[in-house]
């Protein structure tokens, strides 16, 4: 006797059933407003099995729905033009559906920012305020303007917050052993800037801009990490790229009334933990080819709603979504 074929179960009723099932839990838990966003993932399950077009954006969890209804290549509703940064361009080549959680679907994380985030965006607070033309009669002192900027309670532990108190203490009491706050080349710090590039406009902002009585112009990009680039590697950095195809595709650009040129002297990284700190490089005309590609590249694919998962699952190591709703990860999952 032949058995009976199990009748196929849709992947919206496989989804319904496991949401139904969760329902219970958190009713039987009295966990109410945990029940009440499930009943509307439901509805918007429901509305997809339909052939309507849900609003995903309506609770927390609907980007996890989309993905497991329609897959991690589908492509994102249209929207408006989108601009791009260097952050937002690595994370794309890093991983295309990071990108999307987190630029095109808005998938909230943790609200949890590594030490290191932090310890770099007070230093760079620091040397911006130290080195603003307010600053050049006053000229307080870096570590005054440090102890302002310093805010203990940003990190998750007191011992964090006085271990990296004293390496900022060290860093910027050398730094400004080196340069006064009214350095005669410094032309701009905290530059901001953008530029178009393959159709859409490209965001962000330079550390500090040096012009010399020559005339030459080095634009800077401050690090607080620990391990420096070759010179060979800095030059592949999309963030270093960026700042030369600035002033390359804006022209002749005047800061303070100094001219950049139409190419860049110099673009260095200037790595605050090291004795001698000064990654520096220089661009040949043609030599931008390869960020214009990687730029051009990018675009395309996230116009073509293009959003694979990594083949690199190194790149997981950190990301705050692979627990959340990476489909390569199972944990935390529906």
């Amino acid at each position: 006797m032949t058995a009976p074929d199990t009748p196929q179960v849709s992947a919206h009723q496989e989804l319904q059933t496991r949401l139904r099932q969760r329902l219970s839990q958190e009713l039987a838990d009295r966990r109410y407003p945990q029940a009440h966003e499930l009943v509307q993932a439901l509805e918007l399950v429901d509305q997809h099995e339909h052939g309507l077009m849900p609003d995903w954006s309506a609770i927390p969890l609907g980007s996890e729905l989309r993905l497991k209804l329609e897959g991690p290549d589908a492509t994102p509703p249209p929207g408006d033009s989108f601009t791009l940064s260097s952050s937002k361009i690595v994370t794309y080549e890093a991983c295309p559906l990071k990108y999307r959680f987190e630029h095109v679907d808005h998938v909230p994380v943790k609200d949890e920012r590594p030490p290191a985030l932090i310890f770099g965006k007070v230093v760079h607070q620091v040397l911006e305020a130290y080195h603003h033309i307010d600053n050049h009669q006053a000229k307080r002192s870096i570590l005054d303007i440090l102890e302002d900027k310093w805010t203990p309670g940003e990190f998750s532990f007191p011992q964090e917050s006085d271990q990296h108190h004293r390496e900022a203490v060290d860093i910027l009491t050398r730094y400004a052993s080196e340069h006064p706050p009214d350095e005669s080349q410094i032309a701009a710090v905290e530059h901001p800037f953008e530029f178009e590039q393959s159709g859409i406009v490209i965001r962000g902002k330079i550390d500090r801009i040096d012009i010399d009585q020559s005339g030459r112009v080095t634009l800077i990009d401050y690090k607080t990490s620990r391990s420096p680039l070759k010179p060979a590697q800095a030059k592949r950095e999309m963030q270093l790229g960026l700042y030369a195809l600035y002033v390359a595709q804006a022209g002749d650009v005047e800061v303070h009334g100094r001219s950049l040129g139409t190419l860049p002297d110099a673009v260095t990284y200037y790595y605050l933990r090291e004795e001698e700190p000064e990654v520096t490089i220089r661009y040949q005309p043609g030599e931008l080819s390869g960020h214009e590609e990687r730029i051009a590249a990018v675009v395309e694919g996230i116009r073509a709603g293009k959003f694979p998962t990594t083949e690199d699952t190194r790149t997981c190591d950190f990301c705050d979504y692979k627990d959340l709703v990476c489909p390569k990860w199972e944990q935390g999952s529906l």
